[in-house]
């Protein structure tokens, strides 16, 4: 797909949300347009249970989501319409609450039926920054337990093989950094030049430093009620303090997943010299995922889905959940699907320069949640405002037009994404400092979970007016000091708005 063959569409919306009135809940699958600015569905509904998706009338972690031959059908025949001003593209909205709906492999089916790229819309959040004129990549690596069953080099394989597709797709300038547990190292050795050459680094093992905040160890495999102090979670600091204060543009995770009850997590050995046992694993949930992402500065979390995932649907949900919920991109990545990491490094070269007219892949291995202005040059008219009338399918949540107390906020939520000021500042270093991308994620961070609350019905209790207005201000205020820092080179950024918002929640 290129980039005029938009022409002057809309892409229409699949809009999907749960009906959960009667005791085996319903799904409710829309066809959603806006020709002329207004809303309009295309054909009726289609209400079918969710059993019909593979997902369990009791709410439990899924095993086998699919979608239905019906919505199949009834997508195709939409896009297959002969009309001059069919789109060649889909939204995908997932209506808040919506359960284990982003297990379902909506791309895997949708895809190959209308032969088009599928696009999940994220909430509404404030556009992510950015900078840097180079693409910078960190991958860590968890193999799956015993994958060397299935061929010694599977993991290190894909790893080499992205890598070479990052470059042809985006040029020689990639830097890639690799984290990688003690049998992909290996692996790894075997394929790659020496550490550093050619923009590819990669970290031994040996230098993993204890990391005792991010302690997190299964129940299961230190026992309910032991004693035992839990084993350090070794990896974030050590991928932190090894990239010596330079951010990078995107995370990489690629790692087995699995449910804790019925909370998606990835799974993975405390210390990475270590071979990965599921009877001595460590969960990491989508706030560690988030929180590392925020840590090395990346705008771009991608998750891959190794072969012989435990549980490909966990990973599945971690990574719509992340996107849902993050202003920037988030991808998943099918590796059976995907070997050489070809689709995915297509994926990269996209977020890389949008306005490039970079095709948007359109494959069953890969599925991502993107901001509408990271495909706005590829749309023949104006993403509509999605606080106007109607439009709440867009955020899940009402829109801040409903409420003054709202409106008042938004000057200050429209300050977080300096983004044109930032990319220009840094559009000529081969690096960006890590405190300036860090600072940037954290107040894309903080200004979500403010509009999300600010965006009431009505008007709000005068206390909690007063604390929003509060933590507004602290907004514009660490905007202002980041801005004055970026430009003398500073740092401190980061500190200085803990400070802010501490003294604001207090």
């Amino acid at each position: 797909m290129d980039a005029g063959s938009y022409g002057g569409s809309h892409l229409p919306v699949l809009r999907i949300r749960l009906d959960l009135a009667h005791a085996v809940p319903d799904v409710v699958a829309e066809l959603v347009g806006y020709p002329r600015g207004e809303e309009h569905t295309y054909g009726v509904p289609l209400r079918l249970p969710v059993t019909e998706y593979g997902l369990s009338a009791e709410c439990g972690p899924p095993k086998g989501a699919v979608v239905p031959v019906e919505l199949l059908e009834t997508v195709g025949m939409f896009m297959e319409r002969p009309d001059p001003d069919v789109p060649s593209g889909l939204w995908l909205r997932l209506v808040p609450p919506c359960g284990y709906l982003g297990a379902v492999p909506w791309e895997r089916e949708l895809v190959p039926r209308i032969r088009r790229p599928v696009i999940r819309v994220p909430d509404l959040l404030p556009v992510a920054a950015d900078p840097g004129r180079v693409w910078s990549v960190a991958i860590v690596v968890q193999a799956p337990p015993h994958s060397r069953k299935r061929g010694p080099l599977q993991v290190p394989d894909h790893v080499v093989r992205f890598i070479g597709n990052l470059r042809k797709a985006i040029g020689e300038g990639v830097v890639v950094h690799i984290f990688a547990d003690r049998d992909t190292h290996e692996g790894l050795g075997l394929l790659l030049p020496g550490s550093g050459e050619s923009g590819v680094r990669t970290y031994p093992v040996g230098q993993a430093e204890t990391a005792g905040q991010y302690g997190r160890v299964s129940a299961e495999a230190r026992g309910a009620g032991s004693a035992e102090a839990p084993t350090p979670f070794l990896w974030p600091d050590w991928i932190a303090s090894s990239l010596r204060g330079e951010a990078v543009r995107a995370l990489y995770v690629v790692a087995p997943a699995a449910f804790d009850g019925d909370r998606p997590v990835l799974t993975a050995s405390p210390d990475p010299q270590r071979a990965a046992d599921p009877d001595d694993s460590t969960y990491v949930t989508a706030e560690d995922l988030q929180q590392l992402a925020n840590t090395v500065g990346a705008s771009t979390i991608c998750l891959g889905s190794p072969e012989g995932n435990p549980s490909d649907a966990s990973t599945r949900l971690l990574a719509d959940g992340l996107g849902r919920h993050r202003a920037g991109p988030t991808l998943y990545s099918d590796l059976g699907r995907d070997p050489s990491g070809v689709v995915l490094a297509q994926a990269h070269a996209f977020l890389n320069d949008p306005a490039a007219m970079e095709p948007i892949p359109a494959d069953p291995s890969l599925f991502g949640h993107l901001q509408p202005q990271h495909v706005q040059a590829l749309l023949g008219h104006p993403w509509l405002n999605p606080d106007g009338p109607d439009q709440s399918w867009r955020t899940g949540r009402t829109s801040m037009g409903d409420s003054a107390t709202s409106r008042e906020l938004a000057p200050a939520l429209d300050a977080v994404p300096d983004t044109e000021r930032i990319s220009a500042h840094y559009a000529g270093g081969a690096a960006v400092p890590t405190w300036v991308a860090a600072t940037e994620r954290y107040m894309e961070m903080k200004a979500a979970k403010l509009l999300e609350a600010a965006a009431v019905p009505g008007e709000t209790p005068h206390m909690k007016q007063a604390y929003d207005r509060g933590m507004a201000q602290a907004l514009g205020e660490l905007r202002h000091l980041t801005t004055q820092v970026q430009d003398h080179e500073g740092r401190g950024a980061v500190e200085a708005g803990d400070d802010f918002f501490r003294a604001e929640e207090e």
